[in-house]
């Protein structure tokens, strides 16, 4: 059977863009719940220190941080499990995190989102669920083109994605899910196996129709047991291509 893989974008606006355009909206739990731990924390400043009544405003302090923490694991363990179940192969950056929080302007949010423990919870549920998540390089994920390969450029404020090489127009997140696709299925291919679309159905001409996320991945050895397809010549760019055996 062929193999379901998955390329995912995380962000800030939505937490998460897949492959094939699909967004999953920020939680936002700090952020929600700010405001009310603000004042929380207010009338614990106005106790007496260590008596009766700080104590119990410190408890309640507390106790809204771990309402927090209990919000924002129990949709990451869900979004987690979600995909880990959906798929075969589940492909995302190795972002460099430690760096993102020391912007002044996004410190808050990126911590709030906890792409870290995400990631973190990914593979250990892909290992248990016999999957695999791929961790890529996130250089150029959002500047190159899925479509044609070529770096266009772009400042984070834009948001859509328009290349002015091939005339591809999409969402900035969901370019940049497509090309962690492309690099998960290189880094597949760099450890041996051949990796090429499966045909999800034919079409009115009689050519197959392929599929954007189904994949059959294989070794080898394995090539020549599916013929008619045709494979990739050397020096072609994978990332401008589909439908072709990757060797």
């Amino acid at each position: 059977q062929p193999l379901k893989v998955l390329g995912i974008d995380v962000g800030l606006k939505a937490f998460l863009v897949d492959s094939q355009g699909k967004a999953v909206q920020n939680l936002r739990t700090f952020q929600k719940s700010e405001d009310q731990l603000a004042k929380a924390q207010r009338k614990l400043s106005t106790k007496k220190k260590h008596s009766r009544k700080y104590q119990k405003q410190k408890q309640r302090v507390s106790k809204r941080h771990q309402k927090i923490r209990n919000k924002r694991a129990d949709f990451l363990h869900k979004l987690s499990k979600k995909l880990v179940e959906k798929n075969d192969v589940v492909c995302f950056e190795d972002l460099n995190i430690a760096g993102l929080v020391k912007n002044p302007y996004l410190s808050k949010s990126i911590a709030d989102a906890s792409w870290g423990t995400f990631f973190q919870l990914l593979k250990y549920k892909a290992e248990w669920a016999g999957t695999q998540a791929i961790d890529v390089a996130a250089k150029n994920t959002s500047q190159t083109c899925s479509g044609c390969g070529q770096i266009v450029p772009k400042g984070l404020s834009v948001r859509w994605y328009r290349c002015y090489h091939c005339g591809l127009e999409l969402c900035r997140d969901h370019n940049a899910a497509r090309n962690i696709l492309y690099k998960g299925l290189e880094k597949l291919k760099a450890a041996g196996l051949v990796v090429f679309h499966a045909p999800e159905s034919s079409s009115t001409d009689g050519e197959p129709e392929w599929c954007a996320t189904r994949f059959w991945i294989t070794g080898c050895d394995r090539i020549n047991a599916f013929p008619g397809i045709p494979c990739l010549k050397a020096g072609e760019d994978v990332t401008a291509l589909s439908g072709y055996v990757y060797v």
